[in-house]
């Protein structure tokens, strides 16, 4: 019974063996193809959280990406490094560096922002492209789903607009003392309801303030970002070309450092 068990196993670790021999390369050039882009930040010295394999620090979001970046800037300081699955991406909230990436630095380095595509040729990509399979008829977006997809490009395009305004009804509507003064500005620049004057709009600098913080404390875009042309060094940091820079906007516009008791809504700043 014993002899034959053994036999058995044995056969079947001979069966077995040159199946995994046949797997082991591909299995370690996966994983050698998975970790390959995650030493980057550790060699240029940056800190950072540990990427998971494949999603990169993606996977240790735990909040929205915005909230996230806020609590990184406590741990990490002014610059880490995170990966968008395997794309590296170094974020920057330091005002001197940002000066040279916006900058001093922009039309030389640091011009292009990273290019997703044209989406509307990827639409008619995917109605040309699609080949049918096993006699199925082609499954490409139809001239309706297309359209409908453009329409619904054109519409989004106002969202930006939709929720500064509605932020911004929000910080008066819970800060009346603030309205208040905003009314009464208003109301001296265009007596008796007057017409509204472009010139006019440009003195009203309590307007501006108001506006100013209620995008300082709810930015549309929560971030921006730009891509390395060159490799260029600023400060201590090496920016490698091709380099993914973002600038964390909602991160850095509640920063206590630059704005004292970030969280509450001022406009006299």
């Amino acid at each position: 019974m014993l002899g034959r068990g053994s036999g058995s196993s044995s056969l079947r670790d001979n069966k077995l063996e040159p199946l995994l021999q046949g797997i082991q390369p591909e299995f370690t050039s996966g994983l050698r193809y998975s970790y390959r882009p995650y030493g980057i930040f550790e060699k240029l010295g940056i800190p950072g959280p540990k990427p998971y394999i494949y999603l990169g620090t993606v996977g240790r979001h735990h909040k929205v990406y915005y909230e996230d970046d806020v609590l990184s800037a406590k741990k990490y300081g002014k610059v880490w490094g995170t990966y968008e699955f395997r794309t590296p991406m170094l974020v920057v909230m330091d005002p001197e560096m940002l000066k040279t990436i916006l900058v001093k630095e922009c039309f030389t380095y640091f011009t292009n922002r990273r290019n997703p595509g044209d989406i509307l040729q990827n639409l008619i990509n995917s109605q040309t492209a699609s080949k049918p399979s096993k006699g199925q008829p082609t499954q490409g977006l139809s001239d309706h789903e297309i359209s409908t997809q453009v329409t619904m490009m054109m519409f989004a395009g106002y969202e930006t607009s939709n929720i500064t305004l509605a932020f911004l009804a929000y910080n008066l509507a819970t800060n009346p003392e603030v309205m208040k003064r905003l009314q009464e500005e208003i109301d001296s620049t265009f007596p008796d309801k007057g017409a509204v004057q472009y010139e006019a709009l440009l003195q009203m600098e309590y307007l501006d303030c108001v506006v100013n913080e209620s995008l300082r404390l709810y930015p549309p875009a929560g971030r921006l970002d730009r891509v390395a042309k060159e490799t260029v060094k600023i400060g201590d940091i090496t920016i490698p070309k091709d380099m993914l820079v973002m600038v964390p906007v909602y991160a850095l516009q509640r920063d206590p450092e630059l704005w004292p008791q970030p969280e509450e809504f001022r406009p006299d700043r």
